[in-house]
Parts: structure tokens; C-alpha cells; sequence
């Protein structure tokens, strides 16, 4: 089985909305539904006829790559081309405004006649700045160093290492990663963990997990991953030794 742990770095100001009231702002985890999309290049698909209604069960049947939800690495790393430079990046969120596409309308009356004066809404968003680092893991082979990540297709490198003395092991562990709990096989139990509202799915982070996983090591450290349901993901090779 093929495991790696992978950082990526959007290169231009990287948006997702994990809740929106006044304004969208982004969480420190990025959705696996995204990564498995931009990971899987050479299945995706694009249904740009199908509108906004999603087709996310009957697309991960066809993925042959797994990856778990990605969350920010608070270490000073950037992905420039297929390098990794030791050097300080911002997280600090950058607000931006935008004219909405919709309107508000409002009636008034200019002498005898009615007239609707149409006032632009404005909006505004938190985004990432470039370079900012997340850290994941991806099961079933790496990926190309290039990805587009998301709806706008923002551009990402992605830095690959590869995980050594990869065993699945089964019992109480703490996964490396926050977890799609949809994702599970059914007879992996759910022991403790903090919820996150993400759309579309609830990612938990700081979770303890009762199951099968995959034990690996790369730079020194060793991780625990939890192992998606086969029977969802059936093109992922989660065959180990």
C-alpha cells in the first residue's frame, strides 16, 4: 500500500467558506471532498450541466486516491516548484470585499411615477494569503506536484514523502489527521473528538477512533491514519502487509 504525508501550498489567496454569517471565513481544515476532487485529476469530473446539484458518492467510486482532510502546519515550510523552503509565511487572514451579483431593490416615486432604484450588496470574505501550509496524507499513490484546489481552481503545489514500514493495525488510536466521519467504515467507532461544521460533511479533529488504521513513518515521525470504508473508495488500494 502506498502512503504519503503531503503539504501543499495555494499560490494565489486561497477561499472556502467553513461559516458564514456577516462575513465567509475559513477554518484551519480543508475538506477532503475539495482534496479528492483536485488529488484525482485523472478521474474527475466536470458537470458543469448538472449546475450546483453534487454527485459526490456516485464520483468516489471512481477515485483511485484517498486523502483525508487537510489542516494547517504551524511549522515556517512553503512549496515552491517540487522544494520545500524553510522560510516564514502569514496566517493571518486577509479581509476583501466584492459587489455581489445580487441586488437589492428598493421602489420610490419620482413625481406621478414608480421607479425601482437598484442598490448593489457588498460582501466580503477572510482568505488565506499565498504560501500558507497544509498538511495532509494520501492513500493509494501520490499525485501530481501541481493541482487546482476548489471551485475557483486556485493554483497549489504539493510537496510528497513517502511513508516507510507502512503496517494496518486495528484498536484504539488517535489519527495524525482530523477525520470525515462519513468516510469510516461502519465497524470503526467514533470514541471522543471535537466537531468542526464543514460543509458538506462534519470533520472531527483531536478524536480518538476504535478500529483499522495504517501506521507508517516519514522525517523521523510516525503516523497513524485512519482507514477510509473500501466499500465506498472500492478503486483505493488499502491492501497492507
Amino acid at each position: 500500500m502506498k502512503v504519503f504525508r503531503y503539504i501543499l501550498c495555494p499560490h494565489d489567496f486561497f477561499f472556502y467558506v467553513s461559516r458564514e454569517l456577516v462575513e465567509g471565513v475559513p477554518s484551519e481544515i480543508i475538506s477532503n471532498t475539495a482534496l479528492l476532487y483536485a488529488f484525482n485529476t485523472h478521474s474527475q469530473i466536470h458537470r458543469n450541466a448538472s449546475g450546483n446539484v453534487p454527485h459526490y458518492e456516485e464520483d468516489a467510486k471512481r477515485f483511485t486516491l484517498y486523502s483525508t482532510p487537510a489542516e494547517l502546519l504551524n511549522e515556517d515550510k512553503v512549496v515552491i516548484g517540487d522544494r520545500i523552503l524553510e522560510t516564514n509565511v502569514s496566517r493571518e487572514l486577509v479581509r476583501i470585499t466584492y459587489n455581489s451579483v445580487h441586488t437589492v431593490t428598493q421602489s420610490v416615486d419620482v413625481g406621478k411615477v414608480r421607479v425601482k432604484v437598484c442598490f448593489p450588496m457588498m460582501g466580503q470574505y477572510l482568505k488565506y494569503r499565498p504560501l500558507v501550509p497544509f498538511q495532509g496524507f494520501l492513500i493509494g499513490g501520490r499525485s501530481s506536484s501541481l493541482i487546482r484546489l476548489g471551485k475557483k481552481l486556485v493554483p497549489v503545489r504539493v510537496h510528497y514523502e513517502e511513508l516507510e514500514n507502512v503496517r494496518v493495525r486495528e484498536g484504539k488510536f488517535t489519527p495524525s489527521h482530523p477525520v470525515n466521519v462519513n468516510d469510516l467504515p461502519p465497524e470503526t467507532n467514533l470514541v471522543r473528538g471535537k466537531i468542526q461544521v464543514i460543509p458538506p460533511t462534519p470533520i472531527y479533529t483531536e478524536c480518538v477512533l476504535d478500529g483499522k488504521y495504517i501506521e507508517g513513518e516519514c522525517s523521523h515521525r510516525r503516523y497513524k491514519i485512519a482507514l477510509p470504508n473500501e466499500n465506498k473508495y472500492p478503486e483505493v488500494e488499502l491492501d497492507g502487509s
